[in-house]
């Protein structure tokens, strides 16, 4: 299940572990379940990262309360022993689905970093201060037999307006700038899992997990 759709703020989706939800705990803290109603039959409906699709009632005013992303280790295809990893994508923000069809969109600065690890043998003859240095941006570190650099992407916050509508377990959100995002949901009374859409292409984010 790999997927990708895209919010203001960041790029999202794909299969891994979380990094601000704590796969035993709900959202509401004290590693206890919730009894979410909304969907019927009393039962919480919204399970950690590896929720499924399920639909429910989206209206209401949502805060975000963190992701799944994938921190496994990517091998890079031109470095041997080379490997990207994601160790954390932070942001705040709300999202409010109004019952006239109308959405109301807003987050704050998002951060994502990102560590490149380097083995002396794909510098190039380069040495680890020299490897940063070229970077740019870039923190280095020599572990002795690669260099370990670590990049932050800082995104600006963002907000935006559009309408909304919802077909089963997925919903849709027209920006009034003519941005398209579709993705799956399971939303209970608490709490709503944002899935990927399995036909768009690999990035970081598992899914995002909203409150109300």
């Amino acid at each position: 299940m790999r997927l990708s759709f895209t919010l203001p703020m960041i790029s999202l989706f794909s299969l891994g572990c979380p990094t601000d939800v704590d796969k035993d705990d709900t959202a509401g803290g004290g590693g206890e379940d919730k009894d979410d109603t909304a969907g019927g039959g009393g039962e919480d409906r919204v399970d950690e990262c590896n929720s499924t699709a399920c639909g429910g009632d989206l209206v209401g005013a949502w805060t975000y309360a963190g992701m799944c992303i994938d921190t496994s280790q990517e091998p890079m295809d031109d470095c041997t022993g080379g490997y990207t990893q994601f160790s954390e994508v932070t942001t705040s923000g709300t999202l409010d689905f109004s019952a006239d069809g109308t959405y109301a969109l807003a987050f704050g600065a998002s951060s994502s970093t990102m560590l490149f690890h380097l083995p002396y043998e794909c510098l190039g003859g380069s040495t680890c201060d020299e490897a940063e240095a070229s970077f740019g941006g870039a923190d280095c570190v020599d572990t002795g037999d690669a260099c370990d650099c670590t990049f932050t992407n800082e995104g600006e916050p963002s907000e935006e307006t559009g309408t909304w509508t919802v077909d089963g377990s997925t919903f849709s959100m027209l920006s009034d700038g003519g941005t398209q995002t579709t993705a799956d949901f399971c939303a209970d009374a608490d709490e709503m899992w944002m899935l990927p859409d399995t036909n768009e292409p690999i990035t970081i984010v598992e899914g995002i997990l909203f409150t109300r």
